[in-house]
């Protein structure tokens, strides 16, 4: 039987733009105000504004301002406010090995734990680098971070030793049934550990324990869910360290695709 920790959601009309330009709309909406939010979409926007939050931020002001959060936290604290009450990575086991029960738990809180270094990171990074530092609070990065809830997938039958391909069109066929596909990080992108992975995970330190040249040796793989360009040099998926989970999150927010993390890994090594 499939173990899911579901993500409840409640989305809203949520756009990106796509490699040809056009704006990709995904819709979930009811009420009456539907025409209206469309003469706001065909709008002559500046098409960072509409990328820039969830677009019914466009019609509603959140609960609270806070306009100098920086972007990648500014797209999630439109989320939560507007589309869903969680974030995260959805993660797939595909090792069920007796070894993999016991330490599987600690793997997934490895996860959280980097997400959280990383996210808060984004913080102290502000504090050290923006011009306007002095207005900023540690309030809404404490507001959101509760609300991180990977969805972890677990079925021996299922899923052991399955493929990226299946896995994708399984993480696929679930986010479109929802309408959700490619409407935010967590449903454009997810988490898979297998046995690879799984061993290199177990020796894997804490964040604050750390060595920036060892960081590599630790890493889950991650599956972008759009379909396989066959004519492009990435494979629709890569090998991400721990440590660039969230650095991988705030890229995929910005109007970007796994193809680009992906074409940043150093020099001599396969994972970023």
């Amino acid at each position: 039987m499939t173990q899911v920790k579901p993500a409840q959601y409640n989305h809203v009309i949520y756009g990106r733009f796509g490699s040809s330009g056009t704006l990709n709309i995904k819709r979930s909406f009811q009420g009456s105000n539907e025409a209206g939010l469309f003469s706001v979409l065909n709008s002559p926007l500046n098409h960072r504004n509409i990328l820039s939050r969830p677009i019914m931020s466009l019609l509603r002001k959140p609960m609270k301002q806070y306009p100098w959060l920086p972007w990648s936290i500014r797209n999630i604290y439109d989320w939560l406010h507007y589309s869903e009450p969680t974030w995260g990575y959805t993660i797939y086991r595909t090792t069920y090995t007796p070894q993999s029960n016991a330490a599987f738990p600690r793997m997934v809180d490895l996860t959280t734990k980097y997400m959280k270094n990383g996210f808060y990171g984004e913080y102290e990074s502000s504090l050290r680098e923006r011009s306007n530092a002095n207005k900023f609070n540690i309030t809404p990065w404490d507001e959101m971070w509760p609300n991180y809830q990977p969805r972890v997938i677990e079925d021996a039958s299922q899923f052991d030793g399955a493929s990226i391909d299946q896995l994708r069109e399984h993480f696929r066929a679930d986010a479109i049934e929802r309408g959700v596909l490619d409407v935010f990080p967590g449903y454009r992108m997810f988490i898979v550990i297998d046995e690879e992975s799984f061993q290199t995970l177990q020796n894997a330190p804490l964040p604050e324990n750390s060595k920036y040249e060892e960081e590599r040796r630790h890493y889950v793989k991650l599956i972008e869910a759009l379909e396989v360009d066959p004519y492009e040099d990435f494979p629709g998926w890569m090998k991400c360290s721990l440590s660039s989970l969230f650095e991988v999150w705030s890229d995929m927010q910005d109007t970007a695709y796994m193809k680009d993390s992906y074409s940043m890994r150093p020099d001599g090594t396969d994972v970023l």
